[in-house]
């Protein structure tokens, strides 16, 4: 049986102001009541960030490569979490079988 998998989101890190005034972008995985935070290397002011998107704005002078280095990474922790739900979910497949 399939336990709920981790979401996945993007958010603006508002709670960490970097030098230059921007905050960082950072990947976001929630499971089972826990979170944690993985710096993506790109920041932006907050006038600037979509919260309901998940993106940053197209005002943004590189928002095209930015959401595209951000859909990219979610796209990573996905194929990431998939795979090890997979070879958990075989593994005690397997171990019913036997």
């Amino acid at each position: 049986m399939i336990k709920n998998l981790p979401s996945i989101s993007a958010v603006l890190f508002k709670s960490k102001q970097l030098a230059n005034k921007e905050h960082p972008i950072m990947l976001r995985v929630c499971y089972n009541g826990q979170r944690k935070y993985k710096s993506i290397g790109l920041s932006c002011v907050s006038k600037d960030w979509n919260e309901k998107k998940e993106e940053v704005r197209s005002g943004h002078p590189q928002s095209v490569s930015f959401n595209s280095i951000i859909r990219r990474e979610k796209r990573n922790a996905d194929n990431v979490i998939i795979s090890l739900f997979f070879c958990i979910c075989n593994a005690s497949f397997d171990k019913i079988i036997i």
